[in-house]
């Protein structure tokens, strides 16, 4: 995934991994700002928790939790 383009975002470094998710450093190459990309890795068998934990992070207001900017699917991944 480091060094690849995904939904038009550079995937520059992993930060943390966890059992659901990794965390990178990314970057929107025409707009030269950082951000954090979370990837959820996908379960066929969890497919309700992942949705959940997406649409959580949308709906969240805090100034403690990014908010998700861009929800990317392709055939077989959720960003």
């Amino acid at each position: 995934m480091t060094g690849s383009f995904v939904g038009g975002y550079f995937i520059s470094s992993k930060i943390f991994e966890t059992k659901n998710s990794e965390i990178y450093e990314s970057m929107h190459p025409e707009k030269k700002f950082k951000l954090v990309a979370k990837f959820i890795k996908y379960n066929p068998y969890e497919i309700e928790h992942c949705q959940n934990e997406l649409n959580i992070n949308k709906e969240i207001d805090c100034c403690y939790i990014m908010p998700i900017i861009d929800d990317i699917q392709d055939d077989t991944n959720k960003y």
